[in-house]
């Protein structure tokens, strides 16, 4: 025997009950999606603006990359064509006062020189502009550096004493680079600012680094002025942790000593 319970008010109830359960179901749903969707959007929002850092700080090294670019090059340029040109200017100058002399002969000698060390000048610019690094090759620095101090006294009739120690120590290739381009501005100013006769140079290998100075003769001057030369050759040697240190006097001629400590630690 079974009892049927048939009674409208509690089907109405159970009715009611379970399309408050399915509403409150939706609506847990729906809130939990807006939640879900407002974490999104704050989300979405966090990448957006993470994204517009990164792309202001690629912006701003791209900045800063041109910008150190554009010094190298200027530095490089400075450097390499100042030498070059005050090489040629007192070069030619040599060869005006031949051809007064009707001297011929070894006015087209030194033409011949000279044309060779323009030449010599222009492939180092071209190097330089696309950042060749060949420059470090089976050569040794002091050969190097002995080579520009010679070509130097060649072209201005300078006489330029040479005195090194020689060192199996390697030197990388911004190290090399800093020494020649110290050495360049060196002659350069020494020559054109001082009027210089004699130049001496020493490189020396020493237990923390290399030493290179150079000392002329020319009418030296009591307050040393930072041009942009001497600053793109303070910054090259900074960049290395390295030093430059100039002592001058008027009539005394100008001494510059550049250290650079070596990159991989003691000999």
């Amino acid at each position: 025997m079974g009892i049927v319970l048939h009674s409208e008010p509690l089907i109405v109830l159970l009715t009611h009950l379970l399309n408050n359960m399915i509403a409150l179901g939706v609506g847990f749903t729906f809130n939990r999606m807006d939640v879900l969707l407002k974490e999104n959007q704050k989300q979405y929002l966090l990448i957006t603006e993470q994204n517009n850092i990164l792309e202001q700080y690629a912006k701003q090294v791209e900045r800063l990359t041109l910008l150190e670019e554009r010094n190298r090059m200027a530095s490089e340029l400075h450097d390499t064509v100042g030498h070059s040109f005050t090489s040629v200017i007192v070069g030619i100058d040599g060869i005006i006062a031949n051809l007064k002399l009707s001297d011929t002969e070894r006015a087209l000698t030194k033409l011949q020189v000279l044309r060779n060390s323009t030449r010599k000048g222009l492939d180092e610019i071209r190097e330089n502009i696309h950042m060749n690094n060949d420059f470090v090759n089976d050569e040794s620095i002091v050969y190097k550096l002995s080579s520009l101090a010679d070509d130097f006294a060649k072209n201005t009739g300078t006489k330029i004493y040479f005195e090194h120690t020689d060192s199996k120590q390697e030197l990388g290739y911004h190290t090399q680079n800093t020494l020649m381009r110290c050495l360049q501005e060196a002659l350069t100013n020494a020559k054109r600012h001082g009027n210089a006769q004699n130049i001496s140079i020493t490189f020396t290998f020493e237990r923390d680094g290399v030493v290179l100075t150079i000392k002329d003769d020319g009418v030296g001057t009591d307050e040393v002025q930072f041009g942009f030369g001497l600053k793109s050759m303070r910054q090259r040697l900074l960049t290395l942790n390295g030093n430059l240190h100039i002592r001058a006097s008027s009539g005394h001629g100008v001494e510059l000593t550049c250290t650079i400590p070596y990159q991989g630690g003691h000999k």
